[in-house]
């Protein structure tokens, strides 16, 4: 599965990460990462490891995918920490020209 859809997110485990101004998503049997601008919590949160609070206002509910970005063969969905590596590698290669 390249991305679960946004409406279908509360069916399946995922781990999100906000770095940058942007959200990363990446939900398990995913291929690919969705990244949105600002904090997005389509669903609801239920494990929250570091909660701080958010640089603006949260978005809920369903959204639609933005931008994806291929995952690394070695990342993990429940890795938060290599998620937030790559994460953080994106916006200093991309992020900052999509603001």
């Amino acid at each position: 599965m390249g991305v679960t859809p946004s409406s279908q997110i509360a069916m399946r485990a995922c781990t999100r990460v906000f770095v940058g101004g942007f959200t990363f998503r990446l939900a398990k049997g995913d291929t690919r990462i969705a990244i949105w601008p600002g904090v997005c919590i389509e669903q609801h949160r239920v494990f929250i490891r570091a909660d701080v609070p958010f640089p603006g206002p949260v978005r809920e509910g369903p959204l639609a995918i933005g931008v994806t970005i291929p995952k690394p063969d070695k990342l993990d969905w429940a890795d938060g920490e290599m998620l937030t590596a790559v994460a953080w590698r994106w916006v200093s290669q991309v992020g900052a020209c999509r603001r």
